[in-house]
């Protein structure tokens, strides 16, 4: 298990043994508490989170770096998130 001081994820898989970055997984009501150590534990340690909602995986965070892996093209103007909400319910 990974354990910072104000939080706890349930590492499933070890980068040491395995090679690759770690993959841990988090409630997502936990995670709205540790968001800001979530992102500096993504950025800085490459690790890769998945947040559940009752027990079912509903979304990872992942570095820009695994985001370009995955052949993400991010557009040069990304919308800011309300904004983006706001144009899909008008």
């Amino acid at each position: 298990m990974l354990t910072t001081p104000n939080l706890s994820l349930e590492s499933v898989a070890s980068p040491k043994r395995s090679g690759v970055a770690p993959l841990s997984r988090i409630a997502s009501s936990e995670a709205r508490e540790e968001l800001a150590e979530l992102i500096n534990a993504v950025a800085w340690s490459g690790t890769r989170i998945i947040l559940q909602r009752h027990g079912k995986n509903v979304v990872a965070l992942v570095s820009m770096d695994d985001l370009k892996k995955l052949g993400v093209r991010l557009p040069k103007n990304i919308p800011i998130w309300p904004e983006t909400t706001t144009r899909r319910e008008s």
